[in-house]
């Protein structure tokens, strides 16, 4: 009976095994960190990525189709939501099902803006620098310098990527599917930029009292075909 059901279990556990159970679709389940995928089998051969979500972990093979347009692919991006379409059993420890097609959700959760993490980051440099006052209060000199050296440079960086810098809102964009495509790539006053759904959004947005090129400016690379159409 134990010899059966391992010989069930290893069955279920592959592809064939699984076209005995119907496809079903789980919907906006949030994808993790791409870096946690392990794998079900260890260092074995045969062993199978593993992608988590909110939603379980689910078996992935090489490429995924995404389910509007299946001669695509998808990859799954921390923090998204997804809609997925799974064959097969969930055993615990055992068997997980396996991810046949995706699709990024309609409904995302919200953006998030950072500010926590910065507070956070800002409140653990100010306490350091009090410390290090108290440590070298001769030293403070140097150190507030160099904190407006870098204040000064981070300001710079920002302002290069900033929206009125790039000017995305100028340029025809290379074809995009918000079904399908986890990423988005902008063409900007620097060339093509990959970026985050809302980063993009946030770049392509006109901002107050900015007039945009017209006619739009011409996308210029190979991943533009069919761009403006």
């Amino acid at each position: 009976m134990l010899v059966a059901s391992i010989a069930l279990l290893g069955l279920l556990a592959t592809p064939v095994g699984n076209q005995v159970f119907p496809e079903r679709t789980i919907a906006e389940c949030t994808a993790g960190n791409p870096a946690e995928i392990r794998s079900l089998g260890g260092r074995r051969a045969y062993s199978v990525p593993l992608a988590n979500t909110d939603c379980g972990a689910f078996r992935i093979s090489q490429d995924t189709a995404c389910t509007s347009d299946p001669a695509r692919t998808i990859q799954l991006s921390s923090g998204l939501n997804y809609d997925l379409v799974v064959r097969g059993p969930r055993v615990p420890f055992l068997v997980s099902p396996w991810l046949v097609s995706a699709q990024v959700s309609a409904e995302q959760p919200a953006p998030s803006s950072g500010t926590g993490r910065l507070s956070d980051l800002e409140a653990m440099r100010s306490r350091l620098d009090d410390t290090l006052a108290e440590i070298d209060p001769e030293g403070e000199a140097a150190r507030a310098a160099e904190r407006a050296e870098s204040e000064a440079a981070i300001a710079e960086l920002a302002a290069e990527f900033s929206a009125e810098t790039l000017r995305a809102f100028d340029y025809e964009q290379p074809p995009y599917d918000e079904r399908c495509d986890s990423w988005r790539t902008v063409m900007t006053s620097q060339g093509l930029q990959h970026m985050t759904r809302a980063d993009a959004a946030e770049k392509l947005a006109l901002p107050a009292g900015v007039t945009p090129h017209d006619p739009l400016l011409p996308c210029e690379d190979f991943q533009c075909a069919n761009s403006g159409e």
